[in-house]
């Protein structure tokens, strides 16, 4: 707490005004080395929280391509089967109208 000067004049009055500034000036000295620490480590811990998400982020699209080119293989596959189907029906059909057509 900041005391008051008992006066304008005189050594005591300018001794005391003196030593409270000091003091308040250690004070925020202190005060502002401790929220320089704290932010600081809150700077580290939101940066740490800051990888971890972009990590997770980054697992996520990774996996989600894997997905995607599964599910494309999986497609291309069931689509084949069908189209191997389809084509096995057309051989047949040319097969019957033409002899020539041995390929299917």
């Amino acid at each position: 707490m900041v005391e008051k000067c008992p006066g304008r004049y005189g050594r005591r009055g300018h001794w005391a005004c003196k030593t409270a500034y000091l003091r308040l000036r250690d004070d925020l000295d202190l005060l502002r080395g401790l929220l320089g620490l704290i932010g600081n480590r809150v700077t580290r811990l939101l940066n740490i929280v800051d990888g971890l998400l972009n990590d997770l982020l980054d697992l996520a699209d990774g996996l989600v391509g894997l997905a995607f080119l599964t599910q494309l293989i999986v497609t291309g596959q069931c689509a084949g089967r069908f189209l191997d189907a389809t084509f096995h029906f057309v051989c047949l059909a040319i097969d019957d109208a033409t002899p020539v057509a041995r390929g299917c």
